[in-house]
């Protein structure tokens, strides 16, 4: 190596300053690998991600030298790797429309094996065969659930019309068998909350219906006088009210003889009731 070369006059600056290559590498951020090949002149031994260019200035300028004859060096390296990494163009090749016709023909041919060898495997068809026997299965199990799951739960399956039919025929049979009964236990008269007592027997609820023949308030409570208010209205002429519950029903008419009153279709008489009365109608099943 020249002794006026630029690589050369980097090295003798550096002595110069009695700095070692792990000094340099404190004060510039350069590894000491890298500044070892810059000062040899190996320029193609640097990485492809390292910026030699940056790599240059810094050292020069830190050492006070002129960059400029390094930076050239370092380009005509680098230009030298270029042209020898280079590959030469390849000729250009020719086919006639026969050779051309019978590569196509070779690559369709290329294609269609691989998609027939991987059809022909059996860890591609067995999954395919496994799916389509689980999915009947899974479906029977699911149902066999379900059905198992309703009936554990108390919940029956719906009727159908002809069994519910056969219901209703058994339930007016035996309310034939055992009508209803409304028997009046304690009156208004006889308690201090003036309020006819009634046990309604042989029903599974308790139904009152209040027909209004004149426009006529009304209220409802569920069991008793303290019970959740079902109604508190006013009913028009004409109107009729419902109520059902599974224990007690109170009942008050503030004019009864505007009201038609019915328990489980038996009929209170309320006609000769000018003033407000209270009704209390217990199940007792």
């Amino acid at each position: 190596m020249k002794s006026n070369s630029p690589t050369v006059l980097l090295r003798k600056a550096r002595e110069s300053k009695n700095l070692t290559l792990e000094q340099l590498e404190k004060e510039t951020k350069i590894p000491v690998a890298h500044l070892k090949m810059i000062e040899e002149g190996d320029f193609a031994s640097l990485p492809a991600h390292v910026s030699g260019t940056q790599y240059i200035r810094s050292i020069a300028a830190l050492l006070e030298l002129d960059p400029h004859p390094l930076l050239r060096e370092y380009q005509k390296a680098k230009r030298g790797q270029q042209v020898a990494t280079t590959a030469p163009p390849e000729e250009a090749i020719f086919l006639s429309r026969r050779e051309t016709y019978r590569l196509k023909q070779q690559q369709k041919k290329k294609k269609a094996i691989p998609l027939l060898e991987w059809l022909t495997k059996w860890y591609v068809y067995v999954p395919i065969i496994l799916v389509l026997v689980l999915i009947p299965i899974g479906v029977w199990w699911w149902n066999s659930d379900s059905s198992s799951t309703q009936a554990s739960s108390g919940n029956p399956a719906p009727k159908t019309k002809t069994e519910q039919s056969n219901v209703a025929e058994e339930q007016k049979q035996e309310e034939e068998e055992n009508p209803v009964e409304v028997k009046l236990t304690d009156a208004a008269e006889a308690n201090d909350a003036k309020v006819d007592v009634y046990e309604v027997t042989n029903a599974n609820q308790l139904e009152v219906k209040v027909e209004s023949k004149e426009a006529a308030k009304v209220l409802i409570r569920a069991k008793d006088r303290k019970g959740e208010i079902l109604f508190k209205d006013t009913l028009d002429e004409d109107q009729t009210k419902v109520v059902t519950h599974q224990e007690g029903i109170y009942l008050r008419l503030y004019k009864p003889s505007h009201m038609m009153l019915s328990v489980n279709g038996v009929v209170i008489e309320t006609a000769d009731q000018e003033e407000a009365l209270a009704y209390e109608f217990k199940l007792n099943p």
